[in-house]
């Protein structure tokens, strides 16, 4: 089940498509309830689930590339949507970062308090 536009060589079943949605769901669910119980364990998972669909994202812009048959101004297309996608994650990595690390200087300083 792939867009006749795409003309892509590999035919993906409808089966593989609801597979990997429902594990999509799950890698997305399971540190977003660690989160809610304030587990710092889920943005780290979370972080890891961003990097395996950065890959993902960076393995479409390849496929887009050898093995689609469309023609150029729809595979332009698909490629910039990608690296929006990819910016949009690297964007993500960087307030997960500055979010960590302000969190960590305040614990710190929480702590640090208590030493004296």
């Amino acid at each position: 089940m792939t867009l006749p536009v795409m003309r892509l060589a590999v035919r993906v079943s409808v089966n593989g498509l609801i597979r990997t949605s429902a594990i999509a769901a799950i890698m997305y669910l399971i540190p977003m309830i660690l989160v809610a119980f304030q587990s710092r364990l889920g943005y780290y998972l979370l972080a890891a689930v961003q990097v395996i669909y950065t890959i993902g994202l960076i393995a479409a812009i390849i496929a887009m590339i050898t093995i689609s048959h469309a023609g150029w101004p729809l595979k332009i297309a698909v490629i910039v949507l990608v690296i929006v996608a990819i910016m949009v994650n690297v964007y993500w990595f960087t307030i997960a970062y500055q979010v960590r690390k302000a969190t960590t200087k305040e614990r710190v300083a929480h702590y640090m308090k208590f030493r004296k």
